[in-house]
């Protein structure tokens, strides 16, 4: 049974990602780019699919999958089902997001020109994130689906599959953060020193940017409240001993 607070965190959680998705769909989407934007879906600016798709994939509904068994008030088969179907669709989203950075970074830009990949902290953090995620998924399906292991290994296994889930939610969490940083839309000029930043907020710092800065800010919270909602309390002896006899092993929370 989860508890009320437990419960709350995990609704905040994905009221925070699907918030933090929708700004950057609208800087993603929006075709101003003196604006801050990112130039709008089409073929002249695939830039902009990354972060949306990356969003979507690794926040939203890795977020809805990792949740989805304190959320939905279904039975056990039908939250894993929906647990393997949002983290089928988060690794679907994120190779769409992988493919277009990609292409972008290969000549298929307005201007034909070439950049580097691989090279920042920033796609350091998304891989690893990925290949995670990606590891996680496999073994999880193996574990918990399929009826090929012994309970012994799928009771040794669980500790594991929490601790990479919440490993590459966190590396995902720092892909995006980072993400922002590096796209530059928010700089501006100033005259003086600089000892009012808020003064700047109104009029110098651009739509587009409020906008993806927003989706930051909701995705650091929606990751800190899915973290207090998955990273379980220390049980009792008795919680174990009445866990075992309920028979629930195959219930992971990721």
């Amino acid at each position: 049974m989860v508890s009320a607070e437990r419960a709350i965190a995990s609704y905040g959680s994905v009221f925070f990602a699907v918030i933090g998705t929708i700004l950057v769909y609208l800087t993603c989407s929006g075709e101003d780019t003196d604006d801050g934007y990112l130039g709008g879906f089409n073929g002249d600016h695939l830039f902009s699919y990354h972060p949306f798709f990356m969003t979507l994939g690794m926040i939203l509904f890795s977020i809805m999958a990792l949740n989805s068994y304190s959320i939905l008030p279904l039975t056990h088969k039908l939250q894993k089902l929906i647990h393997v179907l949002f983290h089928s669709l988060a690794i679907i989203c994120f190779s769409i997001g992988l493919h277009f950075v990609v292409s972008n970074h290969n000549g298929n830009n307005p201007t034909s020109t070439y950049s580097a990949n691989l090279f920042s902290l920033h796609s350091w953090c998304g891989l690893a994130a990925m290949v995670i995620y990606a590891q996680n998924f496999l073994m999880g399906f193996y574990s918990f689906i399929t009826t090929i292991p012994k309970l012994s290994f799928v009771k040794r296994y669980m500790p594991s599959h929490l601790k990479l889930g919440i490993f590459s939610l966190c590396l995902s969490m720092a892909a995006v953060v980072s993400g922002i940083t590096e796209l530059k839309i928010c700089s501006y000029a100033v005259d003086t020193a600089d000892i009012n930043p808020a003064s700047h907020y109104s009029n110098d710092m651009s739509n587009g940017c409020k906008l993806l800065q927003g989706g930051g800010i909701c995705v650091m919270c929606a990751v800190m409240l899915s973290l207090y909602a998955l990273i379980p309390n220390k049980p009792s002896n008795r919680d174990d001993d009445e866990h075992e006899k309920e028979g629930n092993m195959e219930t992971p929370l990721i």
